[in-house]
């Protein structure tokens, strides 16, 4: 057989299996996305879910759990975020209202004792988490600077780290009993500012963790110009390291909202008084003895993750830059 006929014959055995092995490979990808899809499926069901749920009413739901939300209704939201009759009742009464008048516009409404007053404990949590995140990303992140960068070494650096780092391993069921008797002490008990203080303290150990890390990989020649430029310590490190620390610092603060806004075990222990409640507190207490609104819990559950999911969106490129971070060497 001649080199052309041969070269011939090669070139149709490939364009005959061309066509075979372009479908293997295409159906090589969709087999492997098929395990993210359930994982997919099983980590965003249980949200789909309660936004369903939401928008039902509480016998609908008991008759078919799983059953659409068709009419869609919007009375548990409103439900959820009204305050409650007391509260309306005084908020009237700074305002020149007369009681009968807020009487009136609540069986209007179809709520005679008002609503769950989910709102307010929105507020109490955005009051103790925001100050005990800039708290703790303050503190945590001067405190990684140090720990990562050999100017600052001092003797017993590295014993002291290795403590830090063993302090996450920790459950923070220990501390309650202490944490307990030092709120009562300094008269914070059934205080926010019990909450505001003792949040940064539980998640410093990690965030100096994450961000010694980060810092440790800066290269000295940024620092060594700074310094030449004219920098101090203290300018040094707020203009030219933090802003460089921006993706991981955005990963801590993703972190450390999310298991502020939703830490239970803390609020439970120091903070007793309804009106200081926190989203979690309330989501426990909705749940009553002998009856549970479901309908209006899965609104009070959608509307506090939206603060996270929103965090999330914003910070999402930082948070993927900081969890990638050391990563890829050069």
């Amino acid at each position: 057989m001649s080199s052309e006929a041969a070269s011939a014959a090669a070139r149709a055995r490939w364009l005959a299996g061309a066509p075979a092995g372009r479908f293997s490979r295409s159906a090589a990808r969709r087999l492997a996305l098929l395990p993210l899809a359930l994982i997919t499926l099983v980590l965003i069901g249980p949200f789909v879910w309660t936004l369903m749920l939401s928008f039902r009413r509480s016998h609908e739901i008991f008759a078919n759990p799983y059953g659409l939300p068709i009419p869609l209704r919007l009375d548990n939201y409103a439900y959820a975020l009204l305050p409650t009759r007391p509260e309306l009742i005084d908020l009237a009464d700074h305002l020149g209202i007369a009681p009968g008048v807020v009487d009136a516009w609540l069986v209007s409404i179809g709520f005679e004792n008002g609503g769950f007053g989910f709102l307010t404990n929105i507020l109490n949590s955005a009051l103790v988490v925001v100050p005990a995140l800039v708290i703790v990303t303050a503190i945590s992140t001067m405190a990684a600077f140090v720990f990562a960068r050999g100017r600052y070494a001092f003797p017993g650096r590295g014993v002291v780290f290795v403590f830090i780092f063993l302090s996450m391993f920790f459950p923070p069921q220990i501390t309650v009993l202490s944490l307990f008797q030092l709120a009562v002490g300094y008269g914070l008990y059934n205080t926010l500012w019990a909450l505001i203080l003792v949040y940064p303290a539980s998640a410093l150990a990690f965030n100096t963790y994450i961000l010694r890390a980060f810092f440790a990989q800066i290269p000295t020649e940024i620092e060594d110009a700074a310094r030449i430029d004219g920098c101090g310590d203290w300018q040094m490190f707020w203009r030219v390291m933090f802003p460089i620390a921006r993706p991981a610092v955005a990963t801590t603060l993703i972190f450390n909202f999310n298991g502020f806004w939703n830490e239970f075990l803390y609020a439970l222990t120091l903070v007793t008084k309804p009106e200081l409640a926190t989203v979690p507190l309330a989501s426990y207490r909705w749940m009553g003895e002998f009856f549970l609104d479901v309908g209006g819990l899965a609104a009070g559950l959608v509307i506090s993750m939206t603060p996270i999911v929103l965090l999330y969106v914003l910070l999402s490129d930082q948070f993927m830059r900081g969890m990638s971070a050391g990563a890829v060497k050069g």
